[in-house]
C-alpha cells in the first residue's frame, strides 16, 4: 500500500527495546474485572458459544462424542463409565467426573474431591461450565471441548502450522492462544512470512465472526475496508474505539505514534478487544513470555501444500457457491509454481482461479472486489486466460454480448 500522505511524521524507526517495553505491557494481564457495558462484549467474554459436540484428547485425534440424549455422562477409568479414559498412572479415578447437560449447555463436576479433581486452565475446581476450545484436566489427561466453530478454527490453524502428528499439540496450544487473546485477556503475537495481517483477519473472522477488524498502520492509506482489505485508521486511539468488541492489528516494526497510550487504555478498558501484533522474525524473549504463534515457512511444508490447496479449493468453491470441480489439476500446478510462497498467496490464487473459471473476468472481478484490469493481468501472467494484455489479443467475452446476425 502507498504511504498515507496525511501522516507527515510517518512511522517510527524500529526500536527493539521500545517494542519489548510495549509488548511487556501487553502481556502483563489486563484488569479482568467483569464490568458490564451495554451492546459490547466485556473483557474476558469467551468468543465461541455454540453447542458442544465432543471432547478430544489434547494433541491427538482420539474423540468422545457428547451424546445429545442423556442428561448425565460419567468420565473415569472404569469400563462402566460413558467416557473411559484409562487409569493413566492412577491419576484418573474409576468415577472421576460427571458431565451434566441442561438444555444445550454442559457442566463438569468432580464426583469425589478425594479421588481426583477437574482442572480448568490448570486450576483445580469443583465444577465449571464447558465452552468450545476449553482445556479440561482429568488427572494427567487433558481434554478439549469441541464445537462446530472450534473445529473450523482448529482446521485453519492446522493449515497454518502443520497437519502431522508432531504438530498436533502445537495446533491445540495455538487454538487456546487464539481464543484466550480473542477474549481480550492478553495480546497475540503472530510471527512468519508473507501478509500476516491477512492471516490475522482470517483468524479474527473464525473466532469473532462479524465483529470489527481494524488495522492501525501509518504506511497504509486510510480506508473503510472491503472484501480485500481491512479498515485502516492510523490514529491508534481512534482505531481502538472502532475495534471495540473485535480485533485491532498492528505491524510490530512500524508502530504508530500514540501506541503506548493505546495499550494503557486497552489494559484499563472494560470492552473486549483482541490486540494483535505481526512481525517477520520471532523475538526469543517474547516468544517465551507472550501469547505467540510462529508460522513455519511454506517452503518446509512439503506435501502439506497439496492438502492445503485441496482444502482451500473446496472451501473457496463453497464460499463462492460453485462446483469445486472447476479447479483442475492444471490449476493446482499453477498455484504450486506461482503462488505457493505463503498461505495468503495460495488462498487468493485459488479464489481467483475458481471465480474466473465459473464467471469470466468481469463478473469474477466484481465478486472478488478487484478491478477488471488487475484480475485480467494476473490471470494472463499465469495462463488462466489466453492472450496478452499488451497486444490486446484476448477479448473478455463476459464483457460483450454477441452481436445478432442479420439474415437477408
Amino acid at each position: 500500500m502507498l504511504r498515507n500522505p496525511q501522516n507527515s511524521s510517518g512511522p517510527r524507526e524500529h526500536d527493539p527495546e521500545r517494542t519489548y517495553r510495549i509488548a511487556a505491557r501487553c502481556y502483563h494481564g489486563p484488569d479482568m474485572t467483569n464490568h458490564q457495558r451495554s451492546g459490547l462484549p466485556t473483557k474476558g467474554t469467551w468468543p465461541l458459544d455454540d453447542q458442544l459436540i465432543r471432547l478430544r484428547v489434547f494433541g491427538t485425534e482420539q474423540t468422545y462424542d457428547l451424546v445429545p440424549g442423556p442428561a448425565v455422562q460419567i468420565i473415569g477409568s472404569s469400563s462402566g463409565c460413558d467416557i473411559v479414559l484409562g487409569k493413566r498412572d492412577g491419576t484418573v479415578a474409576a468415577r472421576h467426573a460427571r458431565l451434566t447437560r441442561r438444555q444445550s449447555r454442559w457442566t463438569i463436576h468432580a464426583i469425589d474431591e478425594g479421588a481426583g479433581s477437574v482442572c480448568r486452565d490448570r486450576v483445580a475446581l469443583r465444577e465449571f461450565p464447558l465452552i468450545p476450545g476449553l482445556e479440561i484436566g482429568i488427572g494427567q489427561v487433558m481434554l478439549i471441548a469441541e464445537s462446530q466453530r472450534s473445529l473450523v478454527l482448529h482446521r485453519a490453524l492446522a493449515r497454518l502450522l502443520g497437519f502431522g502428528a508432531a504438530q498436533r499439540a502445537y495446533v491445540d496450544r495455538a487454538l487456546g492462544t487464539v481464543l484466550t487473546t480473542a477474549s481480550g485477556r492478553s495480546a497475540l503475537m503472530l510471527y512468519g512470512e508473507g501478509d500476516l495481517m491477512y492471516v490475522a483477519r482470517q483468524l479474527h473472522r473464525l473466532a469473532l465472526d462479524d465483529r470489527p477488524f481494524v488495522v492501525s498502520d501509518p504506511r497504509r492509506l486510510r480506508g473503510e475496508g472491503d472484501a480485500r482489505s481491512a479498515r485502516n485508521i492510523d490514529d491508534p486511539m481512534a482505531a481502538f474505539t472502532a475495534a471495540a468488541g473485535g480485533s485491532l492489528c498492528f505491524a510490530a516494526r512500524r508502530l504508530p505514534d500514540g501506541f503506548e497510550r493505546m495499550v494503557e487504555r486497552w489494559r484499563r478498558s472494560e470492552a473486549r478487544v483482541q490486540l494483535i501484533l505481526c512481525d517477520r522474525a520471532a523475538d526469543p524473549v517474547l516468544v517465551t513470555a507472550a501469547d505467540s504463534i510462529i508460522l513455519p515457512p511454506m517452503s518446509v511444508r512439503g506435501r502439506d501444500r497439496l492438502r492445503i490447496i485441496a482444502e482451500i479449493a473446496g472451501d473457496a468453491a463453497a464460499e463462492l457457491g460453485v462446483d469445486a470441480s472447476s479447479f483442475t489439476g492444471t490449476d493446482r500446478r499453477r498455484v504450486l509454481e506461482s503462488d505457493a510462497a505463503t498461505l495468503p498467496d495460495i488462498e487468493r490464487a485459488i479464489h481467483r482461479i475458481i471465480a474466473l473459471r465459473h464467471w469470466g473476468v468481469t463478473p469474477a472481478s466484481r465478486k472478488l472486489g478487484m478491478s477488471h484490469g488487475a484480475l485480467f493481468e494476473w490471470a494472463v501472467r499465469r495462463g488462466v486466460v489466453p492472450g496478452s494484455s499488451r497486444s490486446g489479443r484476448y477479448r473478455d467475452r463476459s464483457r460483450h454480448k454477441p452481436r445478432a446476425i442479420r439474415r437477408g
